[in-house]
């Protein structure tokens, strides 16, 4: 399927803003918590909320720290 490189950007930041979401949710949780009882929904809910919070700050983060790396490491295209 091809796409173009603004649909596979919009993409890409959810699907990290996905992973990244569920990992640290789960690694966060553990260390405040532990394993209690209970913690499968919580972590669920903790999840979601912080996946929700993701994906806007990544699809605004993404694009600006992408231009202000290609200009202090002059990358060319």
């Amino acid at each position: 399927m091809k796409v173009s490189k603004k649909v596979y950007s919009a993409m890409m930041g959810m699907a990290l803003g996905f992973v990244m979401s569920l990992l640290m949710s789960f690694v966060m949780l553990a260390v405040s918590l532990g394993f209690v009882q209970g913690f499968l929904l919580i972590w669920l809910q903790s999840f979601g909320l912080s996946f929700l919070v993701s994906i806007p700050i990544g699809m605004v983060a993404a694009p600006l720290t992408e231009r202000a790396l290609r200009a202090v490491l002059c990358v060319q295209e």
